[in-house]
């Protein structure tokens, strides 16, 4: 089994934020729900990945996952509860406000009035008002494709899951690779939800999963 060391990304660590999205970039290079966002022009990916992880070191966690001698390997972004993605001009103004502007009319049209509120009201119908706000949600997840199946996801996730274990919290995801539904329910999550989105550049399947505490919390 390999060796994996897990460390913490903060914001104004602007180099290893740039190397974090060129790992992400690598890691979802065919991804189907980042092409069709970015209007199948790849080389925005970079820009979609890095303006995700200036949100997540804002308003989130990023965990890194070093391999002993391959270096960077996997990155890991969670919103804790209370806190969502793009959801605070600050966050936007991390790199997003910017690329949605380089964006194609037809393409913002679509995030406007197609993406947005149909990813808004996604896990509303499928674990209920509040419980995705309430929960740690594991915004993305990528590990190089040389590296994958050796043990970096599950060492990216388990200290949040474990985290979340202890304070009695849901996780939750939402996933558009069916491959990865059976190791994430390895992990513990199930399936509670899916949709489809269409896009006149793609359009991908997402299924909304659910981690709940085997002890939850109790407040005296």
């Amino acid at each position: 089994m390999a060796t994996f060391q897990i460390s913490r990304l903060f914001s104004g660590q602007d180099g290893k934020l740039d190397e974090a999205a060129r790992v992400m970039e690598k890691a979802m290079a065919d991804d189907g729900m980042t092409l069709t966002l970015i209007g199948g022009d790849r080389t925005k990916a970079f820009a979609m990945h890095r303006s995700t992880l200036g949100a997540a070191a804002l308003a989130g966690e990023i965990h890194l996952c070093h391999h002993q001698r391959a270096g960077l390997v996997g990155v890991a972004m969670w919103f804790p509860p209370g806190q969502e993605l793009f959801s605070s001009q600050e966050q936007r103004d991390a790199g997003f406000t910017q690329l949605f502007q380089t964006f194609p009319e037809q393409l913002q049209q679509w995030w406007i009035n197609n993406f947005l509120p149909t990813y808004a009201v996604v896990p509303v119908r499928a674990l209920g008002e509040g419980v995705k706000t309430s929960a740690w949600h594991l915004q993305m997840i990528g590990v190089l494709p040389e590296h994958q199946g050796k043990g970096a996801g599950s060492a990216l996730v388990r200290p949040v899951l474990e985290k979340a274990e202890s304070q009695g919290q849901n996780v939750c995801l939402e996933t558009n690779v069916l491959r990865n539904v059976s190791l994430y329910e390895h992990w513990g999550l199930s399936v509670q939800g899916e949709e489809s989105f269409d896009s006149t550049t793609g359009g991908f399947h997402v299924w909304v999963m659910l981690k709940r505490p085997i002890a939850p919390l109790r407040v005296a």
